[in-house]
């Protein structure tokens, strides 16, 4: 009985397939092989050309160590209320801070007072810095509540306009501080 089942056509063609199969694998793996040898053979021969030719092209790149920064002291520019400070040995870090004292104007159009000072850094970064701001009010029991809603940064000036959110029409003068930080321009 199993002798008849054995040669039945269908099995006859499922194992052909079946070695057929098994045989492109085998081809297939092979072939592979062949691929991963000559690839490796290619690695092996074009190595020094490749990495002579990737070291050239990361040398434009990667910026070749500068000769160390003799340790100079700061410089400052300014008085205490606008002051600007260079540190050389410090990837040429530049520091700037402001502080003035301003009084609201009434905006009648919003019935709002509006806060404005345009700084002027006392030296120009090489590109806009990052600012941080700071305003405050020292009048006792005043509950002011101001808001930066618009500024504007450039590598000369900060300009700063708020807003007293919590009473509206406030006339309680503002002290307003900024402090920038970047790299300088050379001069």
């Amino acid at each position: 009985m199993f002798d008849k089942i054995k040669d039945h056509p269908i099995l006859v063609l499922l194992s052909m397939l079946v070695r057929a199969f098994l045989a492109g694998i085998s081809a297939l793996i092979f072939i592979q092989q062949q691929v991963d040898a000559g690839v490796q053979q290619q690695l092996r021969l074009q190595k020094p050309a490749f990495i002579k030719e990737i070291s050239g092209a990361l040398a434009n790149v990667i910026p070749k160590p500068s000769p160390p920064i003799i340790e100079k002291s700061p410089e400052f520019f300014g008085d205490t209320e606008n002051v600007c400070v260079r540190w050389p040995q410090i990837q040429l870090l530049q520091l700037c801070w402001g502080r003035t004292i301003e009084s609201p104007t009434l905006n009648t159009n919003t019935n709002t007072t509006i806060l404005h000072h345009e700084f002027s850094f006392l030296k120009p970064f090489a590109g806009q810095p990052v600012i941080t701001t700071g305003l405050n009010v020292s009048n006792s029991g005043a509950g002011n509540a101001w808001v930066v809603y618009n500024s504007t940064t450039t590598e000369k000036t900060f300009e700063l306009f708020a807003t007293d959110i919590l009473k509206g029409q406030s006339t309680v003068s503002v002290s307003i501080n900024y402090f920038a930080t970047g790299r300088w321009a050379r001069d």
